[in-house]
């Protein structure tokens, strides 16, 4: 599965993922004598791939970037790919998010895997022009795993998710207090450029009476 950020200056920046049902797995980590271990669930390879526009500390800031990996996370969560009997017994396959919300335990297992974005030159040569640099790809794959663990809290326990939703409300209407958001845009450098706003004071239309969004 590979998953493109999409009409932006990100457009070069794909998501690579290699994704395995397995009934168990071991992982052994750094090659040391230390194993990460799943039962039943998903062991997914990740790499990422493109070019990097935007200096590092900012780049997982990009709502492209934030979009891309969401998309993949909801991907991951929602394909029919795992079954509680045996491949091939007649078991319906279901999702991740199916099986935690019927609360069976579920693994998901996430390798970083950077050869993911290589390409074949000839049929002897391996390229990986288009690699991320490693401190970039480090940062999109933390982004991943934040966003993963969010969209299991998130599916699995509503009530987490209203309490952000409701935080992130509050925030916003502090914000509009102390900036002042119903005049903003009536004064200053946007003085005469919108003739109507919403609610919330964003302007809906031009001085020439033309929708902003349109």
């Amino acid at each position: 599965m590979s998953i493109a950020a999409e009409e932006t200056k990100d457009s070069s920046s794909t998501i690579h993922a290699v994704i395995q049902r397995v009934n168990h797995a071991e992982l052994l980590l750094d090659n040391k004598d230390k194993w990460a271990q799943i039962d039943l669930g998903l062991v997914v390879s990740l790499g990422f791939s493109g070019s990097v526009e935007e200096p590092l500390t900012n780049s997982t800031d990009s709502p492209s970037i934030q979009a891309q990996v969401l998309k993949c996370v909801q991907s991951l969560l929602n394909l029919p790919l795992l079954t509680l009997g045996v491949w091939g017994d007649g078991s319906p396959p279901q999702t991740v998010l199916q099986l935690l919300g019927a609360k069976h335990e579920v693994g998901l297992m996430i390798i970083p895997q950077a050869a993911l974005g290589a390409s074949l030159k000839g049929t002897n040569q391996i390229r990986y022009a288009s690699q991320l640099p490693v401190a970039e790809a480090r940062k999109r794959y933390e982004l991943f795993q934040n966003v993963l663990r969010r969209e299991v809290l998130y599916a699995t326990n509503p009530e987490a998710k209203r309490s952000v939703d409701l935080a992130a409300l509050e925030a916003r209407k502090a914000l509009r207090a102390n900036t002042g958001l119903d005049d903003f845009f009536k004064t200053g450098v946007w003085e005469g450029k919108f003739t109507q706003y919403d609610t919330e004071g964003l302007p809906t239309h031009t001085a020439e009476d033309k929708e902003v969004w349109s």
